[in-house]
């Protein structure tokens, strides 16, 4: 049913894109079982020319950039889950518009 309903727009080389996801991460908190949910919803910036697939991966990437640059990431190699604020980092794409909707503990 999704297919046929969005089937369409897919082919349509004049469509702007969107990007629609869902993660979910679970783990324990305090001994406890713990599960946080985010669900991106990100549309094209028509007027500066920039798919929305272009604006999760890049600006994501940029977050994480200025993180570092501010000292916020220390330096180092280090997992995402070790060393990004992840306020900070949701602060820094809320500010361009990418809504990451998190539900859960």
């Amino acid at each position: 049913m999704f297919i046929r309903t969005v089937g369409p727009r897919l082919r349509d080389p004049d469509a702007e894109d969107l990007v629609v996801l869902r993660v979910v991460v679970e783990g324990e908190v305090g001994g406890g079982a713990s599960s946080v949910r985010f669900d991106p919803l990100d549309h094209a910036d028509t007027e500066h020319g920039i798919s929305a697939m272009m604006r999760t991966t890049g600006y994501s990437l940029a977050a994480v950039a200025r993180l570092q640059g501010s000292g916020r990431i220390p330096p180092g190699a280090h997992t995402p889950a070790e060393c990004v604020p992840l306020a900070d980092y949701l602060a820094d794409l809320a500010e361009r518009g990418i809504d990451l909707r998190r539900r859960g503990d």
